[in-house]
């Protein structure tokens, strides 16, 4: 059975899984969203940067997605906007730069995460 939430349906817009002769699994979250906190009027003078709801959306998927066995399974979640990228490495959560026509920096981020996540050793998560 698929990694579910207990207490609410949590769907991100992509999930990748990632299976292990085990049985264990990693699992992979990329949401798009595009909107940035200087759009807001009060941040007009800011730089570009991903909305604190959206980036807590990532922390609330991250713990509430779990197998059958209540285990958290989200290994990394990322939301891809058009600002700078910018790591939340305590969470394992990223902010993608994902902007039409200049795909070349998400190409960059979208391998590093994906070639960890094909050659991890699930004892070694």
């Amino acid at each position: 059975m698929p990694p579910n939430s207990s207490t609410l349906t949590q769907r991100p817009d992509i999930a990748l899984e990632v299976q292990f002769s085990d049985g264990s699994h990693l699992v992979y979250i990329f949401d798009p969203k595009y909107k940035f906190e200087s759009e807001e009027p009060e941040n007009i003078d800011r730089e570009s940067k991903p909305k604190r709801q959206d980036i807590d959306k990532m922390h609330t998927y991250c713990h509430a997605i779990r197998d059958n066995e209540g285990r958290q399974v989200v290994n990394y979640a990322a939301i891809l906007y058009p600002g700078s990228y910018i790591p939340y490495p305590d969470a394992q959560i990223e902010a993608l730069r994902a902007y039409p026509g200049a795909e070349a920096e998400l190409r960059i981020h979208l391998h590093r995460i994906l070639s960890k996540a094909l050659n991890s050793d699930s004892r070694s998560r």
